[in-house]
């Protein structure tokens, strides 16, 4: 019989690299499938096409690009509610995003399971309301983040989280209509004696506790 045949070593071997290949050739294809589940990219929206732009609500392609890195980066098929996100419908009927004259004003997404690491994104020039806390296994260092140019927020709030950075080189100067600014209890460092919240008239709650930071504001 067959199974008998006296047993032919390189044969053996070439059986078992044929074996390893296989285990490493699956080992790859399911881990690809854990990567892509963790940072799928739109799959229904191409935000260079100017018919895709006008079916999202005239958004421009900069902040089109923007809710693609959010939802990239914190695995938004996993969100606890993601309803109608990465379909070509006005983005005003996506979960947690408003716009207002064709510009993305407010991301709302707070406890709603986002996991992932965050990058350096580019917030629409027209927020008014950024909001990521209690997603308390979203990371990512954002000391790159630039807040200056928003100066309609209102609202701002990355408290809760494992996001982590130094700010100290953060200017929020001109963020004179924010009422909320929350990043207490994440990793957040840096001497912030430079930051000036002078101005801050309409300010109602501000907290920064349970971090590393130095310096008196």
């Amino acid at each position: 019989m067959h199974l008998k045949e006296p047993r032919n070593i390189s044969c053996q071997t070439s059986k078992k690299h044929t074996h390893l290949s296989l285990f490493s050739a699956l080992f790859l294809f399911f881990n690809s499938l854990l990567v892509g589940q963790a940072s799928a990219a739109f799959t229904n929206i191409d935000c260079t096409a100017p018919a895709d732009l006008t079916a999202l609500g005239n958004i421009p392609q900069v902040e089109c690009e923007f809710l693609e890195d959010v939802y990239t980066d914190t695995a938004g098929t996993g969100w606890t509610t993601n309803s109608i996100l990465d379909t070509l419908t006005d983005v005003n009927t996506w979960f947690g995003i408003t716009a207002s004259g064709g510009n993305v004003t407010n991301l709302v997404l707070p406890n709603n399971n986002l996991t992932g690491t965050v990058t350096n994104w580019t917030f629409p020039v027209n927020s008014t309301q950024l909001i990521f806390k209690q997603n308390a296994a979203l990371t990512g260092d954002i000391s790159a983040w630039n807040l200056t140019p928003l100066t309609a927020l209102t609202h701002f709030s990355v408290n809760d989280t494992d996001i982590s950075g130094d700010l100290s080189s953060w200017d929020i100067s001109g963020l004179v209509n924010l009422v909320y600014f929350a990043l207490q209890s994440a990793n957040f460092s840096g001497d912030i004696s430079s930051w000036d919240i002078s101005g801050f008239t309409n300010l109602v709650e501000f907290y920064i506790n349970d971090n590393a930071f130095s310096g008196d504001i």
